[in-house]
């Protein structure tokens, strides 16, 4: 005897999950007899089509892998040049120059 023994209080119960959704209905002899195969079959054959298309389409690249080959490495040089803000500058300031008044001191 003797040792270190405490109970342990009950586990809390953990939240059950409520049904969002009623249970499946139907079937009826159909399922008892157990002849819903060829709906399965049926059901499943569509499935697999619509995989087979989403394989299909997954599997068809727009681009490689190959950074040599991709659209990006094959564009034309810009046609557009560089901003030449000492001009630009030169240009504003000839506009504004005229403009301006300076305050005379009396």
């Amino acid at each position: 005897g003797g040792g270190n023994y405490h109970p342990q209080a009950p586990p809390a119960e953990l939240p059950r999950p409520q049904l969002t959704q009623q249970p499946m209905k139907g079937g009826g002899i159909w399922q008892d007899l157990g002849l819903t195969l060829p709906k399965e079959m049926y059901y499943d054959g569509m499935s697999y089509l619509k995989n087979v298309k989403n394989t299909w389409v997954g599997d068809n690249h727009e681009s490689t892998s190959n950074v040599l080959k991709q659209p990006i490495a094959k564009t034309k040089t810009p046609t557009t040049y560089p901003v030449d803000y000492f001009k630009e500058f030169s240009e504003a300031d000839t506009q504004i120059a005229p403009n301006l008044v300076f305050p005379t001191t009396t």
